[in-house]
């Protein structure tokens, strides 16, 4: 059966209220989340925001469901995979190389994909409503996309720019043939 205000409220496994202000802020939290950029915050720091609004969404979903003893494995794994997906987005914000952006970004890719899995798999074994992280479901969705579209368009990148270093390196060596 899943978890909804009158389960909580009749099995008393957890702060009623806090289930009740959930449901009510959640679709806040998220329409928060969905940052524009402005003129002073970059795109980075705008996904950085973004992704930690998430995580802070999902753990106000967890908390009341992480009391019950057949809701803390996957209540303490969404919360991990969507803390991972933040956490792991600012080390790429501050990756060492080009090559090293691109493989951070596909761990980021792999925790929001995992965000997803549980939030689905939370609906199908009926730990929470459907309505309940509907909104958590479409961020977790468009992070995914977001950050594989950032993921292709930096290995593109890569390459041209890669592709375009070996050609002058070409154009060098038949300009200048050794003897």
């Amino acid at each position: 059966m899943p978890i909804s205000d009158r389960h909580l409220s009749r099995r008393n496994c957890g702060p009623y209220s806090e289930w009740q202000e959930f449901l009510r802020s959640s679709s806040k939290l998220l329409s928060a989340a969905v940052v524009q950029p402005s003129d002073c915050m970059t795109k980075a720091e705008a996904l950085k925001k973004r992704t930690f609004e998430f995580t802070v969404a999902v753990f106000h979903l967890c908390r009341p469901l992480m009391r019950t003893p057949e809701a803390r494995v996957p209540t303490g794994q969404l919360v991990r995979s969507s803390a991972a997906t933040a956490s792991n987005y600012r080390a790429t914000c501050r990756a060492k190389s080009k090559k090293d952006f691109i493989a951070k970004l596909g761990t980021v890719i792999e925790e929001s994909d995992e965000s997803c899995f549980w939030l689905e798999y939370m609906v199908a074994t009926e730990l929470v409503e459907l309505r309940a992280v509907k909104t958590l479901q479409a961020e977790s969705n468009q992070l995914v996309a977001i950050f594989t579209t950032s993921q292709k368009t930096a290995r593109a990148n890569y390459a041209r720019e890669r592709n375009m270093r070996l050609g002058r390196r070409r154009a060098t060596e038949r300009s200048n043939p050794r003897s």
